[in-house]
């Protein structure tokens, strides 16, 4: 979504890290992609080849997340859900867990 904003030609990681997202310009984003055919949402620039099927139901929970927390604008980041897992795990791990472990 990110990518589509900032009209990405290709995706690039860097640029999309750290992008503030409004909640308006990602809900008018949703609506013109969701009256597009998966096979055209797949050659959208900046989205990932694939993604075509998947990219408006992926954003209609972030629409909802938005709308439950009364956010009117989200910090896009190019992580995935492991590097979110491991960074949660990590912020429950005891203080001295590095004594026995090494990472």
């Amino acid at each position: 979504m990110a990518a589509l904003d900032l009209e990405l030609e290709t995706y690039e990681p860097s640029i999309v890290q750290g992008h503030v997202l409004t909640a308006s310009r990602f809900k008018r984003i949703i609506n013109e992609i969701s009256l597009l055919f998966s096979e055209e949402r797949n050659i959208l620039p900046g989205l990932d080849k694939g993604r075509g099927d998947i990219i408006v139901a992926g954003a209609m929970i972030y629409k909802v997340l938005l709308e439950m927390n009364d956010a009117h604008r989200m910090t896009v980041s190019d992580a995935g859900l492991l590097e979110g897992i491991a960074y949660s795990a990590g912020k429950r791990l005891p203080e001295n867990f590095g004594d026995f472990v090494r990472l």
